[in-house]
């Protein structure tokens, strides 16, 4: 069976939604027997997530600028694929697969807001061929969970709260872009 992903649009016309089209196009162009199962948990909100996150917002214009984390509640899983080769395989693919789409400063900050910090400055061409740092990065993208806090925009100081795991990005309808 086909996996579809679907956004709910805003219920009102004087709310807006932004979610970033490049977090939008990354999940759409994934084939769903390429995801590793513990994608599919997706209750809290992942160092992934974050690290395509924007504020898009008129005030912040055509800033890149990562969202900074407040933490009040984090949540780091088990390894699902410890026992498992072939979940282990997949998650090595899954990353190496990443690895070149990912903003690996916005990541050190969004890991270090977490408490984590253990990720190299940057990745070699030999870090990026590493099963065991493959591995290791599949773990912090996709086991660690910022369940409750703040994302602020650092350009505008807007604030997104993450309640539960999800992240409210509506805006006003004169915020919007």
């Amino acid at each position: 069976s086909k996996e579809h992903l679907f956004l709910t649009p805003p219920t009102t016309t004087t709310r807006c939604c932004i979610f970033p089209l490049t977090l939008n196009l990354f999940l759409v162009s994934l084939q769903p027997s390429s995801l590793p199962a513990t994608f599919n948990n997706s209750d809290k909100m992942r160092l992934l997530t974050h690290n395509v996150m924007r504020n898009n917002t008129a005030a912040a214009g055509q800033s890149n600028a990562p969202l900074r984390i407040t933490a009040t509640q984090v949540r780091v899983d088990e390894p699902a694929s410890s026992d498992d080769a072939d979940a282990q395989r997949r998650e090595v693919e899954f990353a190496k697969h990443t690895l070149p789409i990912i903003n690996w400063e916005s990541l050190l900050q969004g890991a270090k807001a977490l408490g984590l910090d253990s990720l190299p400055p940057s990745v070699t061409p030999e870090l990026a061929n590493d099963e065991g740092f493959l591995r290791a990065l599949y773990h912090v993208l996709m086991n660690v969970h910022l369940v409750n806090g703040m994302l602020t925009c650092s350009e505008t100081g807007k604030e997104f709260p993450v309640t539960d795991g999800v992240v409210n990005m509506m805006l006003d309808e004169n915020e919007c872009v």
